[in-house]
């Protein structure tokens, strides 16, 4: 949260994936992330954490 003007400054996600995708799967699915109509969206101030978690 940014203190002046008070708002959302970053948001972080955390995606676990599960375990066994293939090298091509998880591509596939980081890009799902990367451009989905919500990541877009919002405001290009907003710095957006995608993480991917693997088991």
């Amino acid at each position: 949260m940014s203190e002046s003007p008070r708002r959302i400054s970053k948001i972080v996600l955390e995606i676990n994936m599960p375990a066994g995708l293939t090298s091509e799967q998880r591509k596939k699915l980081e890009k799902a992330a990367h451009t989905c109509p919500v990541h877009h969206s919002l405001l290009p101030e907003i710095e957006k954490d995608i993480r991917f978690i693997y088991s």
